[in-house]
């Protein structure tokens, strides 16, 4: 079954991103919400790897009392992975090719991040106001 990000957030960092695989939404539990792929052999399972990535570093953050994970970044010899927080439970998290313009990647990723946060947020609202 394949789950879709909203078609604008995908559009504008895929036509942001030079050199991006992958975009998704991901629990913290590793479920894959959402994924868009440029890449066709993009290993799903990958994102359940990072996931445990993400739950380990949150976990550490927490006993060294340093605060609230926002975002992460891991640099590869041949990509990058980049994570920003949408929620207490899900992030977004993007792959792309070691060529990826790192600076550029983190913007756009943490500005989808928050219209997905605001959307969620908007949603809920009307939801309690109905």
């Amino acid at each position: 079954m394949s789950i879709h990000l909203p078609a604008e957030v995908f559009s504008t960092i895929r036509d942001k991103v030079e050199g991006l695989r992958a975009v998704a939404i991901v629990r913290l539990d590793g479920d894959v919400e959402a994924l868009e792929t440029v890449d066709p052999d993009f290993d799903r399972g990958v994102l359940v790897e990072f996931a445990m990535l993400v739950r380990i570093a949150l976990r550490t953050c927490e006993d060294a009392e340093g605060g609230g994970l926002s975002e992460m970044s891991w640099k590869l010899d041949r990509s990058i992975v980049l994570m920003s927080r949408v929620s207490s439970e899900r992030f977004l998290i993007l792959f792309g090719a070691g060529s990826v313009a790192t600076g550029l990647a983190r913007y756009t990723l943490r500005r989808a991040a928050r219209r997905l946060a605001a959307s969620e947020e908007r949603r809920g609202r009307e939801r309690r106001s109905a």
